[in-house]
């Protein structure tokens, strides 16, 4: 009889890490066939947008994937943060508050809310000048958490977000892990 040997935790990171990207690859690939990167006609319905944090085994940081998107203007688009982070960060309290979206509200793992307690916050999605923050609770064990919300802009432009959870040190800083930019077109 053959036994199972558990796999490690690198081994379950970068699984994990695989997964996320097959969704973002799936979910951008989905955007273009319904023209939202060709130059054709212009979106007018819903837009949905899928992101993932989790950590990076290649360097060792924190990361969102992707960090650099662009997003349609004028419509509302719905976001939808998939977490492998299990730890936590305290941070202020007004990054624990949902501020921007559309009905101020965003959903955690299938419960709507305004707010999730600071001390349960890994990172946040933030856009200061559009005061934006969405705070992106902590995954339970090996189950992800799953925050969605809604956004909408008018204004055409490239907007830059920030994590404000002091998950990394390094990664807070770094563009395309814990930082990084929205377009509006």
């Amino acid at each position: 009889m053959k036994t199972m040997r558990p796999i490690g935790r690198g081994a379950e990171l970068g699984l994990l890490l695989i997964v996320a990207l097959i969704g973002i690859i799936i979910g951008a690939f989905g955007g273009y066939m319904n023209g939202y990167a060709s130059s054709g006609p212009r979106i007018t319905g819903p837009v949905h947008i899928y992101l993932a944090t989790a950590f990076d085994p290649y360097t060792g940081l924190d990361k969102y994937l992707p960090a650099n998107f662009t997003i349609p203007a004028g419509v509302d688009v719905l976001f939808t943060i998939t977490n492998y982070d299990n730890g936590t960060n305290m941070v202020d309290p007004a990054y624990a508050n949902v501020q921007g979206t559309v009905g101020g509200t965003a959903t955690v793992n299938g419960q709507m809310v305004t707010s999730i307690p600071a001390d349960g916050v890994t990172h946040t999605f933030t856009i200061h000048s559009l005061n934006i923050n969405v705070p992106i609770a902590a995954a339970q064990g090996q189950t992800p958490a799953v925050v969605s919300f809604t956004l909408h802009i008018d204004q055409s432009g490239t907007y830059r977000w920030d994590c404000m959870a002091p998950c990394d040190p390094d990664a807070m800083g770094t563009p395309g892990f814990m930082t990084g930019s929205m377009g509006v077109a």
